[in-house]
């Protein structure tokens, strides 16, 4: 709350001071202009002479070859349920891939016949 009110008392000693004329400027004197000068000459030297990071490829790791991704499962029940599945991502490359996916499911033989209904 005291922050508001110091927000509304600023705003309002600055509304009675009024917008500066339009004629007015502000000028540097001249040891000012030569000040700023010679401070820009310097950062321009000093950036300049920076050596650039440079890297040596000796330095750098090689890269991984990227891994296999994938899964693989099997499923088992009474009565002759049989299941076997899995999927694998290959990498091709750099920026390729190959997706491979199977699945086998053998009911096998049922011991009880099915009911329909």
């Amino acid at each position: 709350m005291g922050i508001l009110i110091a927000a509304i008392a600023l705003a309002a000693a600055q509304a009675a001071a009024g917008p500066a004329p339009a004629g007015s400027e502000r000028r540097l004197t001249p040891e000012q202009v030569e000040t700023i000068l010679a401070e820009a000459a310097a950062k321009r030297e000093a950036s300049e002479k920076r050596d650039p990071a440079t890297i040596e490829i000796a330095d750098l790791e090689p890269m991984r070859a990227p891994q296999v991704h994938g899964e693989f499962g099997i499923g088992m029940g009474t009565g002759g349920y049989r299941e076997i599945f899995g999927s694998g991502i290959y990498p091709m490359g750099l920026d390729g891939v190959a997706a491979v996916s199977f699945d086998f499911v053998d009911w096998g033989n049922r011991r009880y016949p099915r009911d329909r209904y």
